[in-house]
C-alpha cells in the first residue's frame, strides 16, 4: 500500500520519501518483528477432538479504498457437539491503482472469497464438507 501511495503521488523512485509516507514505512518495518509471536495450529482437527460429525467451510471477505480481501476457516463438529474452528486460508490485495467504487471492490472481494473457497473445497477431501 505505501509502494501504491508513491505511485499515485508520481514520485520517482530515487526521490525521497515524503514524512507521511516515511513514518509508515518505519512503523510497518518496525512492526514485523511482532511477526515471530504469530502462531497457526498446522492442524484441522485437535487430537482430542472426536469424531467428525459435521465439516463446514465458512468464507468472509471485505473491502476498503485500500484493499479487499477473504478469510475461509474450516468449522468441525464432532459427535458429542464439540466445535472448533481454524483458519485454512486467507488473501488479500491492494486494490487497483486506477480509482474503483466500494460496491465494485466489495464485489471484487466475493469473487476472491468464491475462488478460494473452491479451492480449499476441492483441497480439504478428507473432511467431507457440508456445501450449502
Amino acid at each position: 500500500m505505501i509502494l501504491q501511495q508513491r505511485c499515485r503521488r508520481n514520485l520517482e523512485w530515487d526521490e525521497r520519501l515524503p514524512t507521511d509516507l516515511t513514518n509508515q514505512w518505519t512503523n510497518w518495518i518496525n512492526n514485523l518483528e511482532k511477526l515471530k509471536s504469530v502462531e497457526f495450529p498446522r492442524c484441522y482437527k485437535p487430537p482430542e477432538f472426536g469424531n467428525i460429525a459435521k465439516a463446514e467451510l465458512h468464507s468472509f471477505s471485505d473491502a476498503s479504498n485500500d484493499a479487499y480481501g477473504t478469510a475461509i476457516y474450516l468449522r468441525l463438529i464432532d459427535a458429542c457437539g464439540k466445535v472448533t474452528v481454524t483458519l485454512v486460508h486467507a488473501k488479500a490485495r491492494v486494490t487497483p491503482s486506477n480509482i474503483t467504487s466500494t460496491p465494485r471492490l466489495e464485489l471484487q472481494a466475493a469473487v476472491l472469497s468464491t475462488l478460494l473457497t473452491d479451492f480449499v473445497r476441492k483441497e480439504l477431501t478428507t473432511y467431507g464438507i457440508s456445501k450449502v
